[in-house]
């Protein structure tokens, strides 16, 4: 039988492949970047062959370096879920999120799974712009957008739909007092629009369902997040395009308006993602389905007003 290579030195090639780079793995593994270097040279040793490039601008696989990495990235995710599956003592559920959901609709409900499950300890963290945030900190659980993901989902990562979101252009009564009146989604060219992310997915999305060219926005003000954009919406800095169903408290209670009769519903929406094969984990699976539930029971009981498309 061949004698395998260490498998520190597999486990520190295959961190530093899927990464792309030494130090990240180096970070990941919790090692000094020497370490992985030292390992990654036993290994290419030991199988007689280069695996990466060493370029002033930093590596790169080789063709047996993508040969190797997708058979044990899926080792190790086996190997991973194999233990926590035996795990007695895996009671904790890492879970990161859009900000903005997790503050306004998600925190409420993980409060009850606490109080029916009270052996079950949830943590919850913002999901910002990039997957290598999921990877990083060993979340079980991840919720998106879809829409505004600026990147792709990686392959490595299978999805399981939440709930939609219900788009529509939000701001203070008083910004509208001593403006022109909306008679049209066009108007709202000639307004202040305020985006919730940089990458302006948000109005992008609207206008298009609308009919009309973001590029005739007069002004615009961008925030990272919608729950900066619906604060700045509150305090009268212009017109936001928000889930309506994250803003019900501002608009019951007069702080927000909604402008312009119309909901963009389709495109967008929220999703689960974790891992390949993590979603049949007993404690995954029991959490999934259960706020999976709760949203379709609120989505059956929404009866939003307004235009739909």
């Amino acid at each position: 039988m061949q004698t395998l290579p260490p498998l520190n030195a597999i486990r520190a090639f295959e961190a530093a492949a899927r990464n792309r780079s030494f130090s990240r793995a180096a970070n990941e593994l919790h090692v000094t970047q020497g370490a992985i270097s030292r390992h990654i040279k036993t290994l290419e040793e030991s199988l007689n062959c280069q695996l990466f490039l060493r370029l002033p601008q930093g590596v790169e696989l080789t063709n047996a370096g993508e040969q190797l990495l997708p058979d044990l990235t899926a080792s190790f995710e086996r190997i991973t879920r194999a233990i926590r599956l035996v795990s007695a003592s895996d009671k904790e559920i890492k879970i990161i999120s859009a900000p903005t959901l997790a503050i306004r609709w998600l925190i409420p409900y993980l409060q009850q799974y606490q109080d029916e499950n009270p052996d079950i300890r949830i943590t919850t963290s913002w999901f910002k712009s990039s997957y290598d945030e999921f990877y990083e900190g060993g979340y079980d659980i991840g919720i998106d957008n879809v829409a505004s993901a600026e990147t792709g989902r990686p392959a490595g990562l299978e999805a399981r739909y939440l709930k939609s979101e219900s788009l529509t252009p939000v701001c203070s009564p008083g910004y509208l007092s001593s403006r022109p009146p909306i008679t049209q989604p066009r108007d709202l060219v000639n307004f202040n629009v305020i985006h919730s992310s940089p990458n302006r997915w948000d109005w992008r999305l609207w206008f298009e369902n609308a009919g009309v060219d973001i590029s005739e926005v007069k002004q615009e003000r961008l925030f990272d997040t919608e729950e900066m954009a619906i604060r700045a919406a509150t305090t009268g800095m212009g017109i936001a395009v928000v889930d309506i169903n994250l803003v019900q408290s501002e608009l019951n209670d007069g702080r927000l308006v909604t402008p312009v009769d119309l909901v963009v519903r389709e495109g967008t929406g929220y999703y689960l993602f974790a891992k390949h094969g993590r979603f049949q984990e007993r404690k995954i699976q029991a959490f999934v389905d259960w706020i999976v539930e709760k949203a379709k029971l609120e989505e059956e009981d929404n009866s939003l007003p307004g235009q739909s498309v």
